[in-house]
């Protein structure tokens, strides 16, 4: 919505910087998946002022989708658990697979190699209430957490 209202603004007021035009066409792209793409186009021709709203556009797309996810297999919990299990291995491997072929730089700017932290949290929604959780198991728990970020991060480098 604060899109629509700085569309609607540019409209209104004249004495705005941008055009119209300018200011519709860089909207286009931060409410899509490749404003980056669009930046690195057009590098002195965009609004930079829009790029906090792109982040926020691309984390509340994954929250939208994944809500409706969540809503439409809402009753078969083991299947949700699979699906967001699914997709934790593919995009992981996405994320591997970009930083291979497009170098650590590309990965750190495409909304589509974030995927996995949003799945990772759903899944850690999912599974953490089944769990009965006494303190051994809870420091079980956070040691192999981190002995996961290591391994992702020796993994990445």
């Amino acid at each position: 919505m604060v899109g629509g209202g700085v569309w609607v603004v540019s409209l209104l007021d004249s004495t705005g910087t941008y055009s119209a035009d300018l200011t519709r066409s860089a909207l286009i792209h931060v409410f899509s998946f490749n404003w980056n793409n669009y930046v690195r186009v057009h590098p002195l021709g965009v609004r930079s002022d829009l790029a906090g709203l792109w982040f926020f556009s691309v984390e509340a797309q994954l929250t939208v989708a994944l809500l409706v996810v969540v809503v439409l297999f809402r009753r078969f919990r083991r299947l949700l658990i699979l699906l967001v299990v699914a997709g934790l291995v593919f995009f992981t491997w996405w994320n591997f697979h970009v930083f291979d072929t497009k170098g650590w730089f590309q990965v750190s700017l495409r909304s589509d190699t974030h995927v996995d932290a949003v799945l990772w949290g759903a899944l850690a929604a999912l599974v953490c209430p089944r769990l009965r959780w006494t303190p051994r198991t809870a420091s079980s728990a956070v040691g192999c957490a981190a002995l996961v970020l290591v391994g992702l991060v020796l993994g990445a480098s």
